[in-house]
């Protein structure tokens, strides 16, 4: 059985169309569960367009990690898959999953790729991904033993994007109940964590090059909406900040897999993210003054290969540029054309 978890926190004006966009996949002889985890209470008829109900199980914890976990204890699925409830599956996504998982005995974990959509679902001529990201990814979906898997193996897989975005995500239950004491205690990089779960198990873990997935691009997601909303450049800046600090507290506490005896393939991954995550928090600790952050901006995205950055720490760099420019931002990136869209 696939056990299908969306987390609903605070927000549910799209948890209805991502239900249906899993429910419209099902076929009769599916084993398919979809769990609704909320903190909202949500009435029945909110999904009667979606076919059958969702089981809504009742979280208040403000951390993603922690609300995902009480989910997860009630599930009863073999494998469980994440939809984020501001996001979608494309027709295709519930098969996907069916079929990598029963084709690959060994298999604990799932990644596919994503397609940006806007607030009404509909497709954004944009890519989110980062410069160079594209040209390393397989055209073709990529199995391999996390176990036999070498330091490079891991940080391409990172810079395919493997460990971001919970909507692209399936992993085997039984990862993530071995490590569900620290899953619970992360507040926002979840997704990190269950990428790194999976590999710390030994098991072999897939990358679909097919976007199966629709991540909306909307204002309480988006950067640069905070920036709209703020009086000064700083507050954005600050913002950010606090934001990267909660991510680099969350990958500090991966290092607790299986009590901090981790192969050394992913211990060494591991300390690479944390290391990045480091120079990030320094990069966003300095002046918040106009002129010289477009200067920074500029300096530290010329010294750095902007293909072997993490996703998260490229869109802050991008929504900061944003703060000084929307020319900088061209200048820089060039073709990633997603400001205009959000201008």
């Amino acid at each position: 059985m696939i056990s299908v978890v969306v987390p609903a926190y605070s927000r549910d004006q799209y948890v209805a169309q991502a239900v249906a966009s899993v429910e419209s996949q099902r076929t009769p002889g599916d084993r398919v569960e979809v769990i609704v985890v909320t903190n909202l209470d949500l009435p029945a008829d909110r999904f009667s367009a979606s076919g059958a109900p969702p089981r809504i199980v009742r979280s208040d914890d403000p951390r993603f990690g922690g609300m995902i976990s009480v989910a997860i204890r009630e599930a009863s699925g073999e494998v469980i898959a994440f939809l984020d409830d501001d996001d979608l599956w494309f027709e295709g996504k519930l098969g996907r999953v069916e079929s990598m998982f029963s084709g690959h005995p060994d298999l604990v974990f799932y990644h596919n790729q994503s397609r940006p959509i806007d607030a009404r679902g509909m497709s954004l001529q944009v890519s989110l991904d980062a410069p160079g990201r594209r040209a390393h990814r397989p055209h073709e979906a990529s199995v391999f033993a996390a176990a036999r898997a070498s330091y490079a193996d891991i940080r391409r897989a990172v810079l395919w994007g493997m460990d971001t975005n919970h909507s692209s995500m399936a992993i085997r239950r039984t990862v993530l109940l071995e490590n569900l004491d620290i899953l619970q205690r992360i507040q926002k990089s979840a997704d990190s964590f269950m990428f790194y779960a999976a590999l710390a198990s030994g098991g072999a873990v897939a990358e679909d090059p097919r976007p199966l997935t629709g991540y909306r691009v909307h204002g309480e997601n988006s950067m640069l909406h905070q920036q709209r909303t703020g009086d000064e450049p700083s507050r954005f800046f600050e913002k950010v900040y606090e934001l990267n600090s909660t991510y680099h507290a969350d990958h500090q506490l991966l290092q607790g897999l299986h009590g901090g005896a981790l192969p050394a393939n992913v211990q060494r991954a591991l300390e690479c993210q944390l290391a990045e995550d480091q120079i990030h928090l320094d990069f966003f600790s300095r002046e918040t003054r106009r002129a010289a952050l477009a200067r920074h901006v500029v300096d530290y995205v010329r010294s750095t290969s902007t293909s072997d950055l993490p996703y998260s720490v490229i869109l802050s760099i991008y929504g900061l540029v944003n703060v000084v420019s929307h020319r900088a931002t061209e200048s820089i990136y060039g073709s990633w054309a997603l400001s205009r869209h959000l201008s």
